[in-house]
């Protein structure tokens, strides 16, 4: 009895033993494929997903992929980035949106909101957090701040936050300057935003032409140039809202419109390098954007698809044309000069 106990034990162990190496096995396979994921995902020739961000193997791969997506409505660049399994600034901000109909706006929604990134192209790049990879360098393109960083210095953006709360930083306009081993920019949004007295202070998009469907819906126009210390953009956009929200939690948010349009004859943006060169006027013309069953339309003025670098855009003229018709509503259109 003692030889057959001695046996079963002797068997029990083996089986304990050969279970313990399959396991060791497939773990060993599991730590084999794992380098793949970190590799990412690839999405076209220079262009992987990785780690929730769009990285590009360099300033070219950025260029044509953003070529790629020119002229394509919010919708469809969404629809883009979904089939990436990328999680999208422009995603986030239509989520938020949604997520808020019919209930109240709360402070943290507002400001969300009111501080996107108003390129869609650009947005649609962006992840989530508003990062996007070039080459080894990320850019975290905030509202405040843009940020250039390597993997692994996350902690150094945390403890700019850290200083700014606690003292008074004094940022340069259009510069980036060096923390412990990161640059930071200040960055450079310009909406221009007329008011006319049926306008709310408060309101998201504020309008120097209007048009009312009633007090709860409006349409209107807006232009506007941002800079993200790596990347300049500029551009004009007609805009359908309606008012949600109550007491001090109201706002204007989007709405879709049967049809929503933005055009112009002519739109001429100047680009101003740092240090006043290179300095060049860009002229653009026969300019109209058309989406049905959508909330905006938007041109944007990119005169090389590419990351023209440290510089800025400033308006030089534009007479751009408004329309918009919701679904049981006639057409109404505005104009705006600049």
């Amino acid at each position: 009895m003692k030889n057959l106990r001695t046996i079963k034990v002797a068997s029990i162990m083996f089986g304990i033993g050969f279970a313990c190496l399959l396991s060791s096995c497939d773990k060993n396979d599991s730590e084999i494929s794992q380098p793949q994921s970190i590799e990412g995902v690839s999405i076209s020739d220079g262009v992987t997903l990785k780690e929730g961000r769009l990285a590009f193997e360099n300033g070219d791969a950025f260029k044509e992929y953003r070529k790629s997506i020119d002229g394509k409505s919010s919708k469809a660049l969404m629809s883009i980035d979904e089939q990436m399994g990328l999680e999208s600034h422009l995603s986030d901000i239509a989520e938020t949106l949604t997520s808020s109909k019919g209930a109240r706006i709360s402070q943290e929604v507002y400001q969300k909101v009111e501080k996107r990134v108003r390129d869609p192209y650009f947005a649609s790049i962006l992840n989530k957090n508003r990062e996007v990879q070039i080459g080894n360098t990320i850019y975290r393109c905030n509202s405040d701040y843009v940020f250039e960083y390597q993997k692994g210095e996350e902690k150094s953006i945390e403890d700019f936050y850290s200083q700014v709360k606690s003292s008074k930083i004094n940022m340069p306009e259009l510069k980036g300057v060096d923390f412990k081993n990161i640059k930071v920019a200040k960055t450079k949004i310009n909406i221009q935003k007329v008011e006319s007295k049926q306008s709310n202070p408060k309101a998201r998009v504020a309008y120097n032409c209007e048009q009312y469907w009633g007090s709860d819906y409006r349409m209107g126009g807006e232009y506007w140039t941002e800079w993200y210390f790596f990347f300049t953009t500029a551009g004009v956009s007609t805009q359908m809202e309606v008012q949600r929200g109550w007491w001090v939690f109201a706002g204007w948010y989007d709405e879709n419109a049967e049809y929503i349009i933005v055009e112009a004859d002519k739109l001429g943006v100047k680009f101003n390098g740092i240090f006043g060169w290179p300095s060049f006027d860009i002229i653009k013309t026969g300019i109209k954007v058309e989406n049905r069953d959508d909330d905006v339309a938007t041109y944007v003025i990119d005169w090389s698809f590419a990351i023209p670098g440290v510089g800025d855009y400033d308006w030089v003229l534009g007479h751009v044309t408004s329309t918009a018709k919701m679904y049981t509503e006639v057409e109404k259109s505005c104009s705006f000069i600049f």
